[in-house]
């Protein structure tokens, strides 16, 4: 991947990764984190004084007419504008698909499954009679014991153990409110 960008760096005129032929996820990853697109380049700390991206944007900072597609726009919505410069009126290319796209990327869709795997990987209280938690409140539980001290590390461990119980409750609560949710629509 390294040689396909030292290859392509010099003769882009743009920095667009689509000039690119990136079909494997590993390579698109190793682009992202080279690229404006990982999420801890910004403007205030990039040391590429040649970067595509904030070249493209400081010219468009300078401008008086922003064109975007509906892409870019919920794009910068979802990085809380901070892709696009500031505008008093934008165009929008393509707005008349922004109402699905809009839809289509602000939705969260959640479902029984969905819900068990997030609970789940957030850790539940486990085994029989045991208040031990697992999944993600483990982790930290156990993090706590190996870099705190044992009081802290234990009040840390009860925390978890006493969310773990949480999550346990919740489950239940979201297992009974998707059994309802189903009796209501097949009811209809």
């Amino acid at each position: 991947m390294l040689s396909k960008i030292l290859i392509w760096q010099p003769n882009t005129l743009t920095g667009d990764a689509d000039e690119l032929f990136i079909p494997a996820p590993g390579e698109r990853a190793v682009f992202q984190h080279l690229s404006a697109q990982n999420p801890a380049c910004n403007m205030n700390t990039c040391t590429a004084t040649d970067c595509y991206f904030y070249q493209a944007r400081r010219i468009a900072e300078s401008s008086h007419v922003v064109i975007v597609n509906h892409a870019l726009l919920l794009a910068d919505i979802a990085v809380e504008n901070k892709a696009l410069p500031e505008y008093k009126r934008l165009v929008i290319d393509e707005g008349h698909h922004l109402e699905s796209a809009a839809t289509d990327s602000l939705t969260y869709r959640m479902d029984r499954e969905e819900m068990g795997r997030v609970l789940g990987d957030l850790g539940r209280a486990s085994g029989s009679g045991s208040r031990r938690a697992s999944g993600l409140l483990n982790e930290i539980a156990s993090r706590a014991r190996q870099s705190l001290p044992p009081d802290k590390s234990g009040a840390v461990e009860m925390v978890a153990n006493q969310a773990a119980e949480g999550v346990v409750n919740v489950y239940s609560h979201s297992v009974s409110f998707f059994d309802v949710l189903l009796d209501f629509l097949r009811t209809k």
